[in-house]
């Protein structure tokens, strides 16, 4: 048989729930941080090129 549900299990797994759903949303902004900084490397990078190249 199983054992019945207590009150405090309850509360736990919610707390570990909604812990979970944060993740994804917390990753989309990450993932846009690291984007947003690949660009502008890559953007610096393209005019320090530019720069020294001969006109």
């Amino acid at each position: 048989m199983r054992e019945p549900i207590r009150g405090e299990d309850v509360v736990a797994l919610r707390a570990e729930n909604d812990q979970l759903r944060r993740v994804p949303a917390g990753r989309a902004v990450i993932d846009q941080a690291r984007g947003m900084l690949m660009v502008l490397t890559l953007w610096r990078r393209g005019l320090s090129c530019r720069a020294r190249a001969p006109a």
